[in-house]
C-alpha cells in the first residue's frame, strides 16, 4: 500500500514538473491566453493593389442625377387627381396657393380674389389608397359681401385616380357647386381695383335708393364631371389629355319689387326665371403638355370649349414648388452626385 502511494505522487510530481516546463516555454514565447485560432495582425500592401478606374467627364455627366432620367414620380399630378401635395409641400402659381399641411391634407386659396374683396379657400383631403387606386374628396367655398347684397359659391366634389401602369394613369371626379346671390350690391364698398379699372362709371353709380324697393335673388345648382388621363414619358415631361363638362344644373334669378301696382309697374319689375344648361353648352377639352423641373412647372397646350377661351384654364399653367419628401430625396441626390463627382476629380483627400 505504501508503495503504491508512492508511486501515484512520484508520477504526480513528474507531470507537475512538464506542465511548469510547458507553460514556461509558451509565456517565452509570447502566448497570452487568447482565443484559439484569433488573427494575427497583418500588414496589408497597398502598393499592390489594383487601382480603381478613373470616369472621365462624359461618364461622371452621364451619371448626374437630372429629371428625366430619375424613376417617375405618378403622385405628382395633384391638380386634377386624387393625389395631394405632399407633407410641407408648398406650390405658388399664378392664380393659387397651395400648400401640404399634414399628410393627405392639402389646403389653397386665390390671392388675387382676396384682393378684389371675395373671401376664398379650397382644399383636398385623400381618403384612402386601396392598390392602385386613390380616393378624395375636394371642396371649395367663396364668399362676398357689398352691403346689403351677400354672394356665395360653395363646392364639394369626389375624385378617383387609377394607375393602369407604369407611365400611364386616369383619374375621375364629380363635383357639386351651389352659388347663391341676393340684395343689390352697395358699388361704393368695391375694391380699389375694381373701381379704377371701372372709371367713374362705377364710382358715380347709387343703388341705395333702389335697394329700398327691388331685391335680386340668383340661385344655381350645377354638378360637373371631369375625365382626365396623363402619359409619363419620363420624370419630367408628360402628356395631359383632360375633358369636363356639366351633366346637371338649374337656374333660377328674380327680382322682387316692393312697389305700388301702378299700371302693371309692380308685374313688369317682379320676375322669376329657371333656366337649365345641357353639356354641349358647358363642355372643356384640353390636350397639354406638362413640363416638372426641379422647381418649376409649367403646363401649355391647346383645347376647345363651349365658351370661348375656358380650355385656357385647363391646359395653362405656370408654378413654383418646393418642400416635400420627394423633392428632399432629389436635392440629396444631387448633393451625394456632386460629392462624389469631386472626388472621381480630385480623388478621396479632398
Amino acid at each position: 500500500m505504501k508503495r503504491a502511494l508512492g508511486s501515484v505522487l512520484v508520477d504526480m510530481a513528474a507531470l507537475s514538473l512538464a506542465l511548469g516546463i510547458l507553460l514556461g516555454t509558451a509565456h517565452a514565447a509570447g502566448w497570452t491566453g487568447s482565443q484559439v485560432g484569433a488573427p494575427s495582425a497583418t500588414t496589408i500592401n497597398m502598393g499592390a493593389a489594383t487601382p480603381l478606374l478613373e470616369l472621365n467627364r462624359q461618364q461622371i455627366s452621364w451619371l448626374k442625377p437630372v429629371r428625366k432620367k430619375l424613376p417617375q414620380n405618378p403622385y405628382a399630378a395633384s391638380a386634377f387627381s386624387a393625389y395631394t401635395l405632399e407633407w410641407g409641400e408648398a406650390k405658388v402659381g399664378l392664380a393659387s396657393i397651395a400648400y401640404g399641411v399634414l399628410p393627405g391634407v392639402e389646403l389653397g386659396t386665390v390671392p388675387m380674389l382676396h384682393a378684389l374683396g371675395i373671401q376664398n379657400i379650397n382644399g383636398k383631403l385623400h381618403l384612402a389608397q386601396a392598390g392602385p387606386v386613390d380616393l378624395a374628396i375636394t371642396g371649395a367655398g367663396y364668399q362676398l359681401g357689398l352691403g346689403d347684397f351677400t354672394g356665395t359659391y360653395t363646392s364639394l366634389g369626389a375624385r378617383a385616380s387609377l394607375r393602369l401602369a407604369t407611365p400611364w394613369s386616369i383619374h375621375a371626379g364629380v363635383n357639386q357647386v351651389n352659388m347663391n346671390m341676393q340684395g343689390l350690391p352697395d358699388l361704393s364698398e368695391l375694391s380699389p381695383l375694381l373701381t379704377s379699372a371701372g372709371g367713374d362709371s362705377l364710382q358715380g353709380i347709387d343703388l341705395s335708393a333702389v335697394s329700398q324697393h327691388v331685391d335680386l335673388q340668383v340661385s344655381a345648382r350645377a354638378t360637373t364631371a371631369e375625365l382626365a388621363t396623363d402619359l409619363r414619358l419620363n420624370r419630367r415631361d408628360s402628356l395631359i389629355l383632360r375633358g369636363q363638362a356639366m351633366i346637371d344644373n338649374e337656374l333660377t334669378a328674380g327680382f322682387a319689387a316692393d312697389i305700388p301696382p301702378i299700371l302693371g309697374m309692380d308685374e313688369a319689375l317682379s320676375m322669376s326665371k329657371e333656366e337649365t344648361f345641357s353639356a354641349p353648352d358647358t363642355y372643356v377639352v384640353s390636350l397639354a403638355w406638362q413640363m416638372a423641373w426641379k422647381r418649376w412647372e409649367a403646363r401649355i397646350g391647346a383645347g376647345v370649349s363651349s365658351v370661348p377661351g375656358a380650355w385656357l384654364l385647363q391646359s395653362t399653367e405656370l408654378s413654383y414648388k418646393l418642400g416635400g419628401k420627394t423633392r428632399w430625396s432629389e436635392a440629396k441626390l444631387r448633393r451625394g452626385w456632386r460629392k462624389n463627382r469631386r472626388v472621381a476629380k480630385h480623388g478621396f483627400d479632398t
